[in-house]
């Protein structure tokens, strides 16, 4: 069983996560103050123990006490930056895995706030001392190279401003062009619009032609059998019943309704 309480690991020291540079652990960066009141209040809230191990295994800090064999256990790795820096544990009765899950969860996201908030501390720290520490020569030299670096940026700024209004110029002709390119798009779109008017009635007058010569060429049939017909003077069963058949194939009734339409 782990006591209950905040620890911290005897090899604190020793440990390799690195978070800035080459020169600070998860543990230099984390500090009891964030740590003790984030896991007190996990336990408070139903969760049996929580714990916070650097990448190497070793506990940094823990809260409460664990459970085993029935109870259920969580384990988030907490990253930095995109890389691994260490693994938070939190375990709990394996009646309240939900609570677990969740738990660690916020945690987790908890951790991940309070490394930004130390890393923009510390490195705001160690750049502050790193210029007190700075001696006046180098704060010569410090100057003269921003005073140069301010003529490059001067310089660049007016070859921008120069490159800047060349190129604005070229997009207004580009635009002017476009705009051209446009009118000439709708006056062909209007050519083809007064075309598709045109074609339309066209189309349906030829297609109305077609079908009324056909209409033409059927009656004219019928009309060739029946002078044959008359030309015998004697009209015969057979004639009648070849004159019917002859009509119903033609569609005659069909075509005498149609043709005036």
């Amino acid at each position: 069983m782990i006591p209950d309480g905040m620890h911290t690991s005897q090899e604190d020291h020793m440990t390799t996560d690195h978070i800035i540079g080459e020169e600070k652990s998860l543990k230099e960066i984390m500090k009891d103050i964030d740590i003790i009141p984030l896991f007190q209040g996990a336990v408070t809230a139903g969760v049996s123990g929580v714990m916070l191990k650097d990448s190497s295994g070793d506990v940094l800090f823990q809260h409460g006490i664990s459970t085993e064999g029935d109870g259920h256990s969580t384990d988030l790795p907490v990253k930095f930056e995109g890389e691994v820096s260490g693994n938070l544990v939190i375990t709990g009765d394996s009646n309240r895995k939900d609570l677990i899950e969740s738990m660690g969860t916020i945690i987790n996201y908890a951790l991940k706030l309070i490394l930004q908030s130390r890393f923009k501390s510390l490195l705001a720290s160690e750049t502050h001392e790193t210029v007190i520490r700075q001696s006046y020569d180098d704060l010569l030299e410090t100057n003269s190279k921003l005073k140069l670096s301010e003529k490059k940026y001067r310089e660049l700024a007016g070859s921008l401003e120069t490159k800047v209004h060349v190129r604005t110029n070229e997009l207004k002709k580009a635009h002017a062009k476009l705009l051209q390119q446009e009118k000439i798009a709708s006056i062909g779109q209007l050519a083809a619009g007064v075309a598709h008017e045109i074609n339309n009635p066209m189309g349906f007058i030829a297609s109305n032609i077609n079908s009324l010569k056909q209409y033409v060429s059927k009656i004219k049939d019928m009309l060739i059998f029946y002078r044959r017909a008359f030309d015998k003077q004697i009209v015969t069963n057979e004639d009648r019943e070849l004159s019917q058949e002859k009509w119903e194939k033609a569609k005659l009734d069909f075509i005498l309704e149609d043709v005036d339409e």
